[in-house]
């Protein structure tokens, strides 16, 4: 078994530097076992801990092996954190069990925090749309609205609105590319959460299909819809004109802005730009607009883009399946 040492403040950054390349170097030897080692750790975040459970899942779909969690013995902040956050709970789903856990300290217990408590969320092809399409509700409403000390002011009621159907797009974007049609087991992890340097955090990881499998599925199914006579549908125009270079094979794993995964996140990125509809433009563009970051992966490329609108990617030596986002909003 592959045990992989966890920092002090688990994040982003170690995340797709560290854990995910020690995960595919070993799969690539033929070991699916994975203990994860949090010891030395005292803090962590919901884009790292969403992150790793979307790895464990690939880890048991893909592999059948459940990984391990070594739960710290030392911090009862982390322990709290864990277990007010539904952490144990969701990664360890009946039917969706991702992680064993090396039993953790006798002297963890939910502190009773009124009010709304952040927790992570799971969607799985047992799942009712409707219960995720609550939980943007709530998150939006019994969460970020207290925690902006808000009664619901008119001026701001836009803000509310088109956040709440952005985490509602994000879910239901996941049922359809993936659960409707779904060939194989995947799962999708959210949380949103405050955090200490005064954003509220929403990290959402699926296991998915990824961006360009799903816009070469879409084309292909324009292209045969055209040749029974229908008439195109000119918002895909884009997905057809890049169709090819996502087909490209050679382009996969070039390290350029050619790379066919980084023009399948550009290309989802336009889609619906300027629309009513709340696509990933509109998406990405609302944490901005407000002084957030917006960062999303999927497979082995990534766009980071900061409060000023400059965007910076990167190309991984891993395919890590799936899509994920992160934004990051200022609380005013």
């Amino acid at each position: 078994m592959e045990k992989i040492q966890l920092p002090k403040k688990p994040n982003r950054y170690y995340f797709y530097n560290n854990v995910i390349p020690i995960i595919y170097s070993e799969i690539n030897k033929g070991n699916y076992e994975f203990s994860f080692d949090m010891s030395h750790s005292e803090l962590t975040n919901p884009e790292f801990l969403v992150g790793l459970l979307a790895a464990s899942s690939l880890i048991r779909s893909k592999y059948s092996h459940i990984s391990n969690l070594e739960i710290p013995s030392s911090s009862s902040k982390l322990f709290n954190y864990l277990g007010n956050s539904n952490f144990y709970g969701i990664a360890s789903m009946p039917f969706n069990n991702v992680l064993n856990f090396t039993k953790y300290s006798s002297d963890y217990g939910k502190k009773n925090i009124k009010g709304y408590i952040s927790k992570i969320s799971c969607i799985t092809e047992n799942s009712d749309i409707s219960t995720h399409q609550n939980n943007a509700s709530k998150i939006t409403y019994d969460f970020l609205q207290k925690l902006l000390d808000d009664k619901r002011n008119a001026e701001n009621w836009n803000f509310y609105k088109l956040f709440e159907l952005s985490l509602i797009q994000l879910a239901e974007n996941f049922f359809e590319h993936n659960l409707y049609d779904n060939t194989y087991d995947c799962s999708c992890y959210y949380m949103a959460q405050k955090m200490p340097y005064g954003v509220i955090q929403i990290a959402f990881y699926d296991t998915g299909k990824g961006f360009r499998k799903r816009i070469l599925e879409i084309v292909k199914k324009e292209r045969d819809n055209i040749k029974k006579g229908v008439k195109p549908n000119s918002d895909l125009k884009q997905y057809i004109e890049i169709a090819d270079k996502l087909n490209d094979k050679a382009l996969i794993w070039k390290k350029t802005n050619e790379n066919s995964n980084l023009l399948a996140i550009k290309a989802a990125l336009d889609f619906r730009k300027g629309s009513d509809i709340p696509g990933l433009a509109v998406i990405k563009d609302f944490a901005i607009s407000n002084g957030g970051s917006f960062f999303v992966h999927s497979s082995n490329a990534s766009i980071e883009i900061d409060k000023y609108g400059n965007e910076k990617f990167r190309i991984f030596d891993e395919n890590f399946s799936g899509v994920h986002f992160t934004i990051e909003i200022p609380l005013k």
